[in-house]
Formats: structure tokens, sequence, C-alpha cells
């Protein structure tokens, strides 16, 4: 009744969830003195192994905008916007990060201005398709689109450039993205958008090779 706690600092806000494996699930969540921290469930509560108080994901500061998405392989990928940029890591089933995996997370935009609230995705070959709002062309405080594709081993594929692709550089606000995989390996991207005049919905399809259909 009620659900069960999930121990740690509080406050806790901004949860996230994704299935990783039949009875197994991944949950997310931000804590604006200690950081981001992940954890694994299954039906009894807590997965054995796991730290009760859930996993630290990156040293201190509060993320703007955390979303996570299960890797295909028990594990899941988080991204997360610290400081104006957003950083990405890949954990294990075991709670260990993924080989090649930096601690602390890996870098996927520095550019200038701001990028926060990053949404995430997995394709159906295991790499992580990243979406969030950017605020590099200076355009006051409008935010454009922006994406960039991990592979597993925290590569970024030959065709996904440095700090990403714009999916939308309108001179107007982009907001509220969201990200689904589509194909064996590209993404439709989502996003709010107020171009018109007020409030509408567009996408964008990201092909297999990282780039936008024409």
């Amino acid at each position: 009744t009620d659900g069960i706690v999930i121990p740690g600092t509080r406050p806790q806000v901004a949860a996230q969830i994704c299935s990783t494996s039949p009875g197994e699930a991944f949950c997310a969540w931000s804590d604006p003195a200690y950081g981001p921290f992940v954890l694994k469930l299954n039906r009894a509560g807590i997965a054995p192994s796991w730290p009760v108080a859930g996993q630290p994901i990156s040293a201190g500061g509060s993320p703007n905008g955390l979303s996570i998405s299960a890797d295909g392989t028990g594990g899941a990928y988080v991204a997360w916007s610290i400081n104006g940029d957003v950083y990405a890591q890949r954990f294990l089933s075991s709670g260990a990060i993924a080989p090649s995996w930096p601690i602390n997370g890996l870098l996927v935009c520095s550019a200038s201005g701001s990028q926060i609230e990053p949404a995430i995705a997995t394709t159906s070959t295991g790499a992580a398709i990243i979406a969030w709002r950017d605020y590099r062309l200076g355009q006051g405080n409008q935010t454009d689109i922006f994406a960039q594709k991990i592979l597993p081993n925290a590569a970024m594929p030959p065709s996904a450039p440095i700090n990403g692709i714009a999916i939308c550089t309108q001179a107007s606000n982009q907001t509220a993205v969201a990200v689904v995989p589509i194909g064996a390996d590209g993404a439709l991207i989502a996003w709010q958008d107020e171009r018109s005049g007020s409030s509408g919905v567009f996408a964008q399809y990201v092909k297999d090779d990282f780039s936008l259909d024409a």
C-alpha cells in the first residue's frame, strides 16, 4: 500500500523509470544537493547487490533535466544536464559503469550557451540517441533542438558531429523534446514549437546514419 520507500537523502525529485528486463526496472532521480542517482528495482523491491540509497550517477550538482532508457542488455542509459552541458552514462545490470564509459559521465555536448532537459532513447542496435533544448544560437530566452548519437562503447559515430546535429533552429521557442527509436538505428524526435505564434507540435525523422530525412 502506498508503494515502497527508496531510501536516500531528501529531497528526491524528477523520478524517471524504464523497464530493462522481465520483472526488473531502473529508476533514476535527482537530488538537488548530491546530484542524480539510479537504482535497480524488481518485483520484490530493491534489487540485490544494489546500494539501498541508489548508485550516484555523477558527483554533486542539481541536474536540469534527467532521462533514462534501457540499453537492451539488462542495463540502462541515463542522460542529464548539469552546469549547462549534457552528459550520459551507461550502467550494467549489476550497477557497475559499462566498460569504456567515464566515471561521472560522458560529455555529450559542451557547446556555447546552455543545453538543458535532455531526452534519451535506445535504438535496436543498442545505440543511444539524445535530444535536448539548446541556447547556443543566442536567441535570447528561446531554445532550439539538437541531438547526438552515442554508441554502446561510449564512442560517437563518424556521422555524428561534435556537440550534435541541429534538429530545429526556427526563430521561435522549441521546448518539451521527446525521442523514440524507429527503424534499425534511427529515431523520431518531437517537440513543442511556438513558430506560428501559439504552441504546436513538430517532429523530425533522424535516419539510421544519423542524418535528417530530407
